[in-house]
């Protein structure tokens, strides 16, 4: 993606249960900016939840959700966005972010720390049927996350704070936040 000197917005990628909400919540606080979760916005506009989303109508009918609320948070200026796990790996959203002035930033967190947040199987997230299925998905999307502004390797034992501060000192003018 193409750098810009200026952050209208921060979009926060990376696979479920990378701590892309609990890090933004903290990162729009810090900067004193307005936060969305892509998925609760999706949820919101269709009335239902995720899971409801992907029995009705299977994963089609939520990508097209989910570019309908990403059409909706792309212009907001001085704003924070939990991406959904899949949102990056479509080509035309990372147009679509970087288009508006987006930064992406990829959260790599371990797999062994994702696989013991989310757990064995976990209903409310659609694509996590099975460790080696949540695997497969991973490893698919890793190359899409990776195209990011900028990535965060997480480690194993950071906290939320310590992330967002990573992702502040990344940016200058965002310094006003440390």
């Amino acid at each position: 993606m193409q750098y810009n000197p200026k952050v209208h917005s921060i979009f926060l990628v990376g696979f479920m249960g990378c701590g892309k909400t609990t890090v933004g919540r903290l990162l729009a606080e810090r900067l004193a900016w307005s936060f969305v979760d892509l998925d609760q916005r999706i949820a919101d506009n269709e009335g239902r939840t995720i899971p409801e989303i992907f029995s009705d109508g299977g994963e089609p009918a939520f990508r097209i959700a989910e570019r309908q609320a990403l059409f909706e948070t792309v212009s907001a200026a001085n704003t924070v966005v939990a991406a959904g796990g899949g949102l990056f790996c479509d080509p035309e959203n990372r147009r679509l972010i970087a288009g508006a002035g987006g930064w992406a930033v990829f959260l790599d967190v371990p797999w062994s720390v994702i696989k013991s947040r989310i757990g064995s199987r976990d209903p409310t997230r659609p694509m996590w049927d099975s460790h080696s299925a949540a695997k497969a998905v991973y490893d698919r999307r890793l190359g899409a996350y990776r195209m990011a502004d900028a990535v965060v390797a997480v480690g194993t034992d950071w906290s939320a704070a310590e992330v967002a501060k990573k992702i502040v000192q990344l940016r200058p003018e965002l310094a006003c936040a440390l």
